[in-house]
């Protein structure tokens, strides 16, 4: 298993030092691995990253900060330092055409990443039902 703390960012967009490494540049790391990229998205509050997948869905990447005690920290994103996140998870969507959502995964912010990158290469590679 790689260890995504000391993982380089590939070629993609990461902070200067690990202390400063966000959410989506751990998860980027990760994916790609798998050689899969993802972009990211905001609204006012919350960040996430989306995966582009068959026929119209897609997966949305954030992390669940509810259990975090940090009143400053919405209660999903991505930007924020991996450091200021421990306690909280990764959470993995998958919308269809249809707009419907379905759990692919969820995991722990610390150890979870390849997991969740690994659902998501399984999810884009799977025959279509």
């Amino acid at each position: 298993m790689i260890d995504l703390t000391k993982t380089p960012c590939l070629g993609l967009s990461c902070a200067d030092t690990e202390a400063e490494r966000t959410a989506a540049d751990v998860m980027r790391a990760a994916l790609a691995e798998y050689g899969i990229a993802a972009d990211g998205g905001h609204d006012e509050v919350s960040s996430w990253l989306e995966v582009h997948g068959p026929d119209g869905a897609y997966a949305v990447i954030y992390v669940d900060t509810t259990e975090v005690e940090d009143p400053n920290l919405p209660d999903t994103c991505v930007d924020t330092s991996i450091d200021e996140l421990g306690g909280s998870e990764w959470f993995v969507l998958t919308v269809g055409r249809d707009y419907a959502q379905n759990l692919l995964c969820t995991a722990p912010i610390e150890t979870g990443a390849t997991d969740c990158a690994e659902f998501i290469a399984n999810w884009l590679t799977a025959p279509a039902a």
